[in-house]
């Protein structure tokens, strides 16, 4: 099933659009479906900022109480050391 969509796009992204589709001998609907169809694949596929940092999240002790500049110290802190692990 297909469903009809409209973009709008300024005169020279569609200008590179119809080159691009012409050297690839594609549609300019082929293009658009690929690009469209890599990008949902890598943003929904990978990991999302919470599971990057799933590890990471409660990892500060403030000491019961809240002072968010030495927290976000801690955290930058937290963060270089893991990526010095290669956990990042």
């Amino acid at each position: 099933m297909t469903t009809t969509v409209s973009v709008r796009m300024d005169t020279e992204l569609v200008r590179k659009l119809r080159q691009a589709a012409t050297r690839e001998r594609k549609s300019m609907n082929q293009l658009i479906v690929e690009a469209a169809t890599d990008t949902c694949s890598r943003v929904l596929e990978g990991p999302s900022a919470y599971d990057a940092l799933a590890d990471a999240i409660g990892c500060i002790d403030t000491g019961g109480r809240f002072d968010s500049g030495r927290a976000s110290d801690e955290f930058a802190e937290s963060l270089a050391a893991r990526a010095g692990e290669g956990r990042l």
